[in-house]
């Protein structure tokens, strides 16, 4: 019976914390291996309220929703004639595509204000892209497939427009104005 009174007790804390550990099946996975298990943007208010200021990562849905967004931008990107000729090697190498998904969610993930993401790029954006023929119209149409990716997953059109905000800059840092 003590067993029972437990599980029900703890049951609204399960729920306010968004039902899911880093053990259970719910559990969503990271770059490298490692897992989490973000609340809702609304638990993450009522949760944790002295935890610090939710940040848009939080508001887009966490972790799980940033994970689902990434895989769906690699679908759209790969498939993308505008811009897929920049990840054809990539796109048949599934080592070379976990490193992108892994690449993407720690900017995604960093860019929105989430906390240990992954590990920091060695490189910078510039540095990987210099050998690149990038035009300012690729990095749009990369933009437009993130913004895409979100609307797949239900991100709100103003929670889209912030996230297109934060890495808006990569445009300057990788984008050639002499490449047409």
């Amino acid at each position: 019976m003590p067993r029972r009174l437990t599980a029900f007790a703890l049951a609204p804390w399960i729920v306010a914390c968004g039902g899911a550990t880093a053990a259970s099946p719910s559990a969503v996975g990271e770059p490298n291996g490692a897992t989490s298990a973000s609340p809702t943007p609304a638990a993450a208010d009522s949760a944790h309220p002295a935890a610090g200021p939710v940040t848009l990562l939080d508001r887009i849905g966490g972790r799980r929703v940033l994970s689902a967004v990434v895989d769906e931008l690699l679908v759209d990107v790969f498939a993308d004639n505008r811009i897929n000729k920049f990840f054809e090697g990539t796109r048949r190498d599934a080592t070379r595509t976990k490193a992108l998904r892994d690449s993407l969610f720690v900017l995604l993930c960093s860019r929105t204000g989430g906390a240990d993401c992954g590990p920091a790029a060695t490189r910078s954006l510039a540095e990987t892209h210099a050998s690149m023929p990038i035009a300012p119209a690729h990095v749009d149409a990369f933009l437009e497939d993130v913004r895409i990716a979100l609307a797949v997953n239900h991100v709100d059109g103003a929670l889209r427009d912030e996230v297109i905000a934060s890495i808006a800059d990569v445009k300057a840092q990788i984008a050639k104005e002499s490449v047409k």
